[in-house]
């Protein structure tokens, strides 16, 4: 290894840590927009229970007529 002194590593710890730092905070900008899971769900039970409906309803609708 290279003959870095205490210091010299120190800095480049603290070079590293402030680039993860901006790296994450675009991440997190980035990731602003997006909607979480736990919002997610109670539209994602609404939608899935419409088209069970609509499903049923179809699914219905061609027994009927096969049926007569």
């Amino acid at each position: 290894m290279d003959n870095l002194t205490d210091h010299d590593l120190l800095v480049r710890i603290d070079e590293r840590t402030q680039t993860l730092h901006t790296e994450i905070s675009d991440v997190k900008c980035a990731l602003s927009g997006y909607v979480t899971r736990k919002e997610f769900t109670p539209i994602k039970s609404v939608v899935y229970g419409i088209v069970g409906l609509i499903g049923t309803a179809v699914i219905g609708a061609l027994l009927t007529t096969i049926i007569r």
